[in-house]
């Protein structure tokens, strides 16, 4: 009998443990997904942004969609990678001589100014 009470004592302990790691999985759930609208939302506003922006070009510049095609590309292939992607480019300082990166507005071990900053870089 003493067993059996030990038993079910283990077994709802065992019970509470599962339903606390539910309810922090599902807690976790629920900011991901928050996170998720939060991300999509942002990237519909540069969208928006940007559709704007190619707008004042094409009517301003007479620029065309290739002419868009072609800048993409170009940017695309800066970093010798045709991937889609607008890499940050590694370079030395001119200080210090480590190595900082193009989207880094100066340098992280010395301060100097960084000449190839590139906000839109990686």
């Amino acid at each position: 009998m003493r067993n059996d009470m030990i038993w079910d004592m283990i077994q709802q302990w065992k019970i509470e443990e599962t339903e606390r790691k539910v309810e922090k999985l599902s807690s976790e759930n629920r900011n991901v997904e928050f996170q998720s609208e939060i991300s999509l939302k942002r990237l519909e506003q540069l969208a928006l942004a940007t559709q704007a922006v190619w707008s004042f070009l094409k009517e301003k510049h007479h620029l065309d969609d290739q002419d868009l095609l072609l800048r993409m590309e170009e940017i695309d292939l800066r970093d010798g990678v045709r991937d889609g992607k607008s890499a940050a480019i590694m370079a030395n300082c001119p200080s210090c001589h480590r190595k900082m990166s193009s989207k880094m507005k100066q340098c992280v071990y010395c301060g100097t100014e960084n000449a190839q900053f590139n906000p839109f870089s990686g």
